[in-house]
């Protein structure tokens, strides 16, 4: 703040008392100590311990510097007032004043004009905000016109599905109606027989298949002459052992007889051949050469009821001993020796046997070498089962002591 002192002039003894307004700059005050307003030169001071005034517009930088200027010329003016005359202090004076009336009426102008443009700027924001209401407007109308369309769309699909469904049940109880009808009449009526196993027939296929395991058992762990007994005692047992042989049999890669068939075969058709374990006697079936059949139970006419291990054949007659899956039970060095027994020097051993029965068959082969035979082919290329063909050199040993025990694994059928 400043203050414009009172002018005297001396010559026409008028005075020019002028207070400039200026707005005051917002400051707050913190614990100021200032005096109350004092007259000085008679100019009141103004009190800043006065009451809180209305907040009052910031002035601008443009403001100030007007101001500035006019303080200015002010103290020029008073610096020079004894050289100029009355008639220039008179002319200057108002000057300033319009100067200072001039600068707050140009700061107004520029706080109106700002509010004005900051009312344009809000109203184009609204404007655009209008615009953007429009256009959602629109495109809310445009998308619900396309959902009445989609909707009148599935309306018609869903009356077409509708219809089509119709027709083709329409269409499927007319064919209903028609077989209805076909039924009905006896002339189409065809008479279907449908093979149903019962229960009491699968119980009684399971208890044969136990009764083959349970009757397998014995053959491989008992002796030919006990074997022998059991069977006379339940002749039932025997049959029920080679249906479930047969059943086995089935799922073999190859039948063991085929490839005994085809090695007696090529022999000449005057040999005479004992099947030791015949059962069915097959193998006098399909062969051309005489053959003696031996089992423990006769279930054909031909097969000769024994126990192998002692048949009625006289010594050294037959030109061919077979032991196809026949060397069961505990007595297995009794059969082959009967085997010499019956076979003529040069004669012929055929031996067909499971694979999975020899710890190794390389030792079962020098056992029975000892027996009096030797060892003319062995053949491994067959699966689970190993051919063997020994011929007849001398007779067995005199001497009980240089007699081997021969041995081989059960063949025993798991559960399935």
């Amino acid at each position: 703040m400043f203050k414009i002192p009172d002018w005297e002039d001396d010559n026409h003894g008028n005075k020019f008392s002028t207070i400039v307004k200026i707005p005051k700059e917002k400051k707050k005050l913190k614990n100021s100590n200032l005096t109350p307003s004092v007259k000085q030169n008679g100019v009141t001071k103004p009190n800043f311990k006065t009451k809180k005034t209305k907040k009052k517009n910031k002035i601008n930088s443009k403001e100030i510097l007007l101001i500035n200027n006019v303080k200015s010329n002010v103290s020029s003016q008073k610096s020079n007032k004894e050289e100029n005359n009355g008639h220039g202090q008179e002319e200057a004076i108002p000057m300033e004043v319009s100067q200072v009336n001039d600068a707050t009426l140009l700061a107004k102008k520029q706080k109106s004009n700002k509010k004005a443009h900051k009312k344009n700027k809000n109203n184009s924001k609204d404007k655009v905000n209008l615009k953007n209401d429009e256009t959602d407007k629109v495109d809310k109308s445009i998308i619900m016109e396309k959902k009445k369309k989609l909707g009148k769309v599935e309306n018609d699909i869903t009356f077409n599905e509708n219809s089509i469904g119709n027709k083709v049940k329409s269409k499927t109880e007319k064919k209903k109606e028609l077989i209805k009808s076909l039924l009905q009449n006896e002339k189409y009526r065809n008479h279907i027989n449908i093979k149903s196993q019962p229960l009491r027939d699968r119980m009684l296929e399971r208890l044969k298949a136990a009764k083959f395991r349970f009757l397998n058992e014995k053959l491989y762990t008992t002796s030919g002459s006990e074997a022998q007994k059991l069977f006379k005692e339940d002749p039932t047992a025997f049959q029920t052992y080679h249906e479930g042989y047969q059943q086995q049999m089935k799922k073999w890669p190859v039948k063991p007889l085929d490839v005994i068939i085809k090695r007696i075969q090529k022999m000449p058709k005057t040999y005479k051949i004992a099947d030791m374990g015949c059962g069915k006697a097959e193998l006098s079936r399909r062969v051309s050469q005489t053959v003696r059949s031996f089992d423990l139970i006769a279930r054909v006419e031909n097969v000769e009821e024994c126990d192998i291990a002692h048949t009625p054949i006289p010594a050294a007659t037959l030109d061919v001993a077979v032991y196809c899956l026949a060397l069961m039970g505990t007595n297995l060095t009794q059969y082959l020796l009967e085997a010499n027994r019956v076979l003529r020097i040069g004669g012929y051993l055929l031996i067909a046997e499971v694979e999975s029965r020899f710890n190794k068959v390389e030792d079962f082969v020098k056992d029975v070498q000892k027996l009096g035979f030797s060892l003319k082919k062995l053949d491994k290329t067959h699966e689970v089962f190993y051919f063997m063909e020994f011929t007849k050199i001398r007779d067995p040993p005199s001497k009980k002591g240089k007699i081997p025990t021969l041995t081989l694994k059960p063949c025993i059928y798991k559960k399935r």
